[in-house]
């Protein structure tokens, strides 16, 4: 799984919706999604995602053909538990803005993300450094309008 919710809250739920999906591709639970301005949709997170374009979590696995999907839309205060593309540091990553490598992985390899692509702040590592697992804040969405 790419994205989970992670919460020390046990109160607290993520809250779903129902969004139009790009046709062309599945989507898989635990992907990151982003606006797609041009198709009123939402279609997988890339590396060019911004904190305006950032959207939300699918949280279920739909076909090509199904035409919408549940998503928890992000928002200031989540906590995510996130894969990443390279081993974990507690020393020279906390706190640092990422950006996506794709809609499955953080990507963890650079230093801190300052332009708008930086759309996630990872807050700790979780586990050995091999297990590639950070918990993260989502920056955004700033805006779903252009």
């Amino acid at each position: 799984m790419a994205f989970k919710w992670s919460s020390s809250n046990s109160d607290l739920s993520p809250d779903t919706i129902e969004v139009a999906k790009t046709a062309e591709t599945a989507k898989v639970k635990g992907e990151v999604l982003m606006v797609d301005r041009a198709n009123n949709a939402v279609e997988r997170g890339t590396s060019s995602m911004t904190t305006v374009t950032m959207f939300g979590v699918c949280m279920q696995t739909r076909t090509s053909t199904q035409e919408t999907v549940e998503v928890v839309p992000f928002a200031l205060g989540q906590i995510w538990e996130a894969d990443t593309n390279a081993d974990t540091h507690a020393t020279n990553q906390t706190l640092e803005r990422a950006a996506l490598t794709d809609q499955l992985l953080l990507n963890n390899s650079a230093s801190d993300v300052t332009g708008t692509t930086g759309c996630f702040v990872i807050l700790k590592p979780i586990g050995a450094v091999g297990d590639r697992k950070v918990l993260v804040m989502p920056l955004g969405p700033a805006a779903i309008s252009a």
